[in-house]
């Protein structure tokens, strides 16, 4: 139970530098509970994934996934250049997007790590979609970049809509035209 323990305290650390840390224990328990599954105690296995479960179901940030929009001023990137639609939309529903930095002189020189692509998020905003359900995200031409076993990912833009009561939409991803 110590590796579980140790699991649980770390996912309620908010620095980057320890999701490193937390992805480790989140390993050791996924293999610790096929071990269990594999030798025959199917019975402790199920006890650690309901506790699992029960830990990630009452955790605020698994059911509280909101804001309040009312407050969110629409903002547009400096320089924005690129521009995506997306429709399909509450008229009137806030956005909030995001992109990765750009490459050249106004961004990064080229994105060697997936977790330096959106640095402070200087790339992002908020817009309103207009009576049609519409909305145009505009950003500055983001620059592809590579993750850990989907490979490269080429220039695209995250959203999220805010919904009834601040709540949050789940993330979107829409790819910006080449």
């Amino acid at each position: 139970m110590g590796v579980v323990k140790k699991a649980i305290q770390l996912f309620d650390c908010p620095k980057l530098e320890d999701m490193y840390e937390k992805w480790l224990y989140m390993v050791i328990l996924v293999a610790g509970l096929l071990s269990l599954f594999w030798t025959g105690r199917t019975l402790m296995a199920a006890i650690l994934l309901t506790l699992a479960a029960l830990y990630v179901g009452f955790r605020r940030d698994t059911y509280l996934s909101f804001v309040p929009c009312s407050l969110l001023e629409e903002k547009t990137p400096e320089h924005a250049d690129a521009q995506v639609s997306v429709s399909g939309l509450e008229p009137g529903a806030k956005v909030l997007f995001w992109a990765a930095e750009p490459s050249g002189p106004s961004g990064l020189a080229k994105i060697k790590d997936w977790r330096r692509a959106y640095l402070t998020f200087a790339n992002a905003g908020v817009t309103t979609a207009d009576e049609g359900g519409h909305a145009v995200l505009r950003v500055r031409t983001p620059q592809p970049y590579t993750v850990p076993l989907k490979g490269r990912l080429e220039a695209h833009v995250h959203w999220r809509v805010c919904r009834d009561g601040g709540m949050l939409g789940p993330v979107e991803t829409t790819m910006i035209p080449q």
